[in-house]
């Protein structure tokens, strides 16, 4: 029976010592962390203060956007003057473009309709499709698309 009581009177007295090492590398483990921290949080605000000098300067200085066309297409100086605002900036397709998809794509839906409705359709669509084209006024080069 002693030998019992004994074992459990020390396992009581290592669960304390136990305890208070725990509790130390807990506090040293804190104090690494606190100063780690400190030293990132440093850094962070170094390179924060170092991006918004640099992005002032670049604010105030207007760097033209490369243009690099790899295209066979030849672009008059509007549509370059245009492309070089930026990737936010395209040029915008021609209406004539808009309207002979327009008309492709409405041709093949009367296409499938009754033939006996097909020719009442057709004409609607070409008075829509002539109105469009009268007041459909392109002054716009580009558009800014998000």
């Amino acid at each position: 029976m002693l030998p019992y009581i004994v074992t459990l009177i020390s396992t009581v007295q290592m669960y304390s010592i136990w305890q208070h090492i725990q509790n130390s590398i807990d506090d040293k483990l804190k104090d690494k962390m606190d100063s780690l921290y400190k030293k990132l949080n440093k850094k962070l605000d170094n390179l924060v203060k170092q991006s918004q000098i640099a992005y002032n300067n670049i604010k105030n200085t207007n760097i033209p956007h490369r243009l690099i066309n790899i295209t066979n297409m030849t672009f008059i100086k509007e549509h370059i003057r245009i492309l070089a605002h930026g990737p936010n900036y395209a040029l915008a397709k021609d209406p004539k473009d808009y309207i002979s998809e327009l008309i492709t794509d409405t041709e093949s839906a009367i296409r499938q309709l009754d033939s006996k409705i097909q020719n009442t359709f057709r004409y609607m669509t070409s008075t829509k499709i002539k109105q469009i084209m009268t007041t459909n006024t392109h002054h716009t080069l580009h558009e800014r698309y998000q």
